[in-house]
């Protein structure tokens, strides 16, 4: 499980083993890391609190830190200042992040910035100063995603940092695309098909390829298998089991599809955000950085995510609410009547390939026809 969120007594043993961690790789190969050695978690855990009130010292910013979680463990921290002063107008900036360094390059730190931000939009900030050194390109990468603007080069002691303004009005104004994956963005379909094949072979079930591809375009894999756990009297748990090993086998016969890369490249210069909530499983992440999408994408909910699947609006809800989305500009991107009823089930709009427009819906062709209609409607 996953979450974000302040530091509690009991994360004791979470705290020391994620600061043994950054202190381990200090001034090895990452240059950019500088941690202290927390020996005492109480007495650190109490200045968190102390760090949080406002002060008299007019340089001084009250500073709230959140902690990224998954199954327990600690994989990353970022600090929010929530005034700008001091030395935080030039090089301290009022954001500082830190990544456990085995946890690298797997978008955390883009989905914990943009966690930060809502925080600050609702303090009712309207902007944010942040900055990176000059040769720390991931983080200026972070935070050029969440649209940060570069604003100047400064130099502190010999050392020169980059500043951005990220402008929380605008970036809260933008429209968010909430992404299916299979048929939408990659062409996974033979590995599906491929997959099915092999489980109606295990299950000694009749197959009719036309058929059931058929099927499953209209519907979906999971109304497959819950169709043919009525009709057969098998166990569902063992179906979807069996499908998702053969599928995930697959995966390095996954493509992109027409304009996949184009369309999320054009959406990231605009501002606009990207989130996936898709049924694939637990080797999501991995196709997406195969096919050098995964940097596009603030937060990505799988099978595995613990959330309902689709038609059940569960995880766009999530979504929206941690993001501070707007329903009214929030798309869910799809190619399936499937994709269709989750975003009229969550009460946003939706772009389909294959659904016919309607209230709701925006029948496209290709995905560069999201291009076309954002512009012309005039979001971007």
């Amino acid at each position: 499980m996953k979450e974000i969120r302040e530091l509690r007594l009991e994360d004791k043993a979470s705290f020391m083993a994620f600061n043994r961690a950054l202190w381990e790789v200090k001034n090895s190969d990452h240059p950019f890391l500088e941690p202290k050695k927390i020996t005492d978690f109480e007495s650190y855990y109490n200045k968190l609190q102390k760090y949080k009130e406002p002060s008299k010292n007019i340089n001084y910013s009250p500073v709230t830190h959140y902690f990224y979680f998954v199954n327990g463990e600690i994989l990353a921290r970022i600090a929010c200042r929530w005034d700008l002063v001091g030395n935080l107008k030039t090089f301290g900036g009022q954001i500082g992040y830190v990544t456990r360094p085995d946890c690298l390059n797997q978008g955390i730190m883009t989905e914990l910035l943009a966690f930060a931000l809502v925080k600050f939009y609702q303090r009712g900030k309207h902007r944010v100063y942040i900055t990176a050194l000059k040769d720390n390109l991931a983080s200026q990468k972070v935070i050029e995603k969440n649209s940060g603007i570069f604003n100047q080069k400064i130099e502190v002691d010999g050392q020169i940092f980059k500043t951005y303004w990220i402008d929380l009005v605008a970036q809260f104004s933008k429209p968010a695309l909430i992404w299916d994956l299979d048929g939408t963005l990659i062409d996974s379909y033979h590995a599906i098909s491929q997959a099915l094949e092999v489980l109606y072979r295990e299950f000694n079930l009749p197959f009719d390829k036309e058929k059931v591809l058929a099927y499953v375009l209209k519907e979906s894999v999971g109304q497959l298998l819950e169709k043919l756990s009525l009709e057969y009297h098998l166990d569902k748990t063992q179906l979807h089991t069996c499908f998702m090993i053969e599928q995930e086998s697959r995966d390095d016969s996954i493509e992109l599809l027409p304009y996949a890369k184009e369309i999320l490249e054009w959406t990231q210069q605009k501002g606009i955000s990207n989130f996936m909530y898709t049924h694939k499983g637990k080797t999501t992440d991995t196709v997406l950085k195969q096919l050098g999408i995964r940097s596009y994408f603030t937060e990505v909910l799988t099978g595995v995510s613990g959330f309902e699947r689709k038609p059940n609006p569960e995880g766009i809800f999530y979504l929206i609410d941690k993001y501070h989305l707007d329903s009214h500009k929030t798309y869910y991107v799809g190619d399936r009547k499937l994709d269709l009823e989750v975003a009229l089930n969550a009460g946003i709009f939706s772009f389909n390939l294959t659904q016919a427009n309607s209230e709701i819906n925006y029948y496209i062709k290709n995905l560069m026809s999201i291009k076309e209609i954002l512009t012309k409607i005039e979001y971007v």
